[in-house]
């Protein structure tokens, strides 16, 4: 889950996700349009459980749709972040 999406450029976006048992790696990843990468991060978790990720807007370059990729394990899900000004 994304939210507040969509979010004002000077706001800041949670991304809400839930582990399975026995997960221990995600990565996160959002891109720009043009493909470009303008956040990631990988974490190691030993426990499943729901984490949340606070994601500072003001970084994101422009307003516009940018596109989050969650990555558990070898799994991928993705979503669409909708930044106003």
């Amino acid at each position: 889950t994304v939210y507040p999406n969509p979010v004002s450029i000077s706001e800041q976006s949670n991304i809400e996700f839930d582990l399975p048992e026995n997960s221990t790696f995600v990565s996160i990843s959002i891109s720009d349009r043009d493909g470009r990468i303008i956040f990631s991060s990988t974490e190691d978790y030993t426990n499943s459980q729901s984490r949340t990720l606070q994601i500072k807007t003001g970084r994101f370059t422009s307003p516009g749709i940018y596109s989050l990729k969650i990555t558990i394990q070898d799994l991928s899900w993705y979503k669409k972040i909708v930044v106003v000004n």
